[in-house]
């Protein structure tokens, strides 16, 4: 079955009590989970939120860390140096 819904977070160095307010808020939601579906983008933080975030709970989730912004960024983060 295709979920009818897509809830989408895109974050960048999120405050984890925060982030695991909403994830929190998300599980105990009354939606059945076959029926929605989780998407989180994970915009270059520096601790990459698949290591200190466990999404297993959902069986619809995607986690994409974007690691473009720091391809970018590390350049000019060496001329700081």
């Amino acid at each position: 079955m295709k979920p009818n819904l897509s809830v989408i977070i895109c974050t960048h160095n999120p405050r984890f009590e925060y982030f695991d307010r909403v994830l929190n808020a998300l599980k105990g939601q009354t939606l059945p989970l076959e029926q929605w579906e989780l998407v989180i983008i994970d915009n270059a933080s520096v601790e990459p939120l698949c290591e200190r975030v466990d999404l297993n709970w959902h069986p619809h989730v995607a986690s994409k860390w974007n690691h473009a912004l720091v391809d970018f960024m590390m350049p000019t983060l060496a001329d700081l140096t």
